[in-house]
């Protein structure tokens, strides 16, 4: 008997507890990401040294009427596979149907691994895209030992499909 009112107890606060659980997932939204590829092997580029830079998924973080915020992450890997940063482009769109155009452009840049630092971050647009020219520098003992020099890209189209 002790166990059935146990089990009963149980059930009970776990549906009490699941109307809290679903009601926080839906005030905090995660933002959309476009699937147009799996998470970190969109686009890779392989740089000198074993290095690599790959082009994670485009991800939607506003959309209202014609405009359309999205960022796309660009992960710089050495020869194992260790993300040592990461640059994210973040651009703003206009489209409806006939022309597309960006109004906005930012970038970020964050060390996951290494002496890495950022020496240069230029956000530009221009038509339908967003683009930032990234410098990243590893240091050895104060002394600069690599120089990555990166140029990335965000496009949308006339009906906000972006690439």
């Amino acid at each position: 008997m002790k166990k059935i009112a146990l089990c009963l107890v149980f059930v009970i606060l776990f549906s009490w507890l699941q109307p809290f659980t679903a009601s926080a997932e839906i005030m905090s939204p995660e933002p959309q990401i476009n699937d147009i590829g799996s998470s970190r092997n969109q686009l890779a580029t392989n740089l000198s040294e074993g290095y690599s830079l790959v082009r994670g998924k485009i991800i939607i973080l506003a959309s209202k009427g014609h405009y359309i915020t999205a960022s796309v992450p660009y992960y710089f890997s050495d020869s194992n596979g260790v993300t040592q940063w990461t640059a994210t482009l973040t651009g703003t769109f206009y489209y409806d149907g006939t022309v597309s155009y960006c109004t906005n452009s930012s970038c970020t840049t964050s060390v996951q691994h290494g002496n890495w630092s950022e020496t240069a971050n230029t956000p530009s647009y221009a038509g339908n895209a967003a683009f930032a020219s990234v410098t990243m520098v590893r240091k050895v003992l104060f002394i600069v030992v690599q120089t990555e020099n990166l140029n990335l890209t965000l496009t949308c189209d006339a009906n906000g499909n972006l690439s």
